[in-house]
């Protein structure tokens, strides 16, 4: 089981309230995050062991 948060742009935090707020449509950040959602990330995720922490 893993014990790290998803990550969501459109989650609500408390600064800023909405990424998308502060970040223009065509920004740097989207693309990084596409790249990132489309990554096979099998091995790192094995590498989480609850017993161990995350």
């Amino acid at each position: 089981m893993k014990r790290f948060k998803d990550y969501r742009p459109d989650q609500q935090l408390l600064l800023p309230l909405d990424l998308n707020d502060w970040l223009e449509e065509n920004h740097l950040a989207y693309f990084i995050g596409d790249v990132v959602g489309e990554l096979d990330l099998c091995q790192i995720y094995d590498d989480y062991h609850s017993d161990r922490g995350g």
